[in-house]
């Protein structure tokens, strides 16, 4: 039987644009989510489990997102931006109108 792989990575890109209220104006906050590939079964697994309600979105995210590039929303205390980690996601995640990434 023949082996076969991907020429695809374990890893992909998604842009991610938000728009956020900030006194008077709307800022918009631009970057890139560096994601895990799933395969098909796993997608379906996880509609499944976001349909019964025993999966919210911060979940996924933290399951899935492994890196982030270019984010200016969630500062370290120096004021510059914070490198992705759980806890930087779960920052950025408590921002009302993030939840939906």
């Amino acid at each position: 039987m023949a082996a076969f792989t991907l020429k695809i990575g374990a890893h992909f890109d998604v842009p991610v644009a938000l728009s956020l209220r900030d006194g008077g104006r709307d800022l918009t906050f631009s970057f890139t989510l560096v994601v895990k590939r799933i395969d098909l079964d796993q997608l379906k697994a996880l509609l499944e489990r976001s349909a019964a309600g025993e999966m919210d979105d911060r979940t996924f995210l933290r399951d899935h997102v492994v890196d982030w590039r270019g984010q200016q929303l969630v500062l370290l205390d120096d004021g510059k931006p914070a490198p992705y980690s759980d806890e930087a996601m779960d920052v950025m995640c408590s921002v009302v109108g993030v939840q939906k990434l």
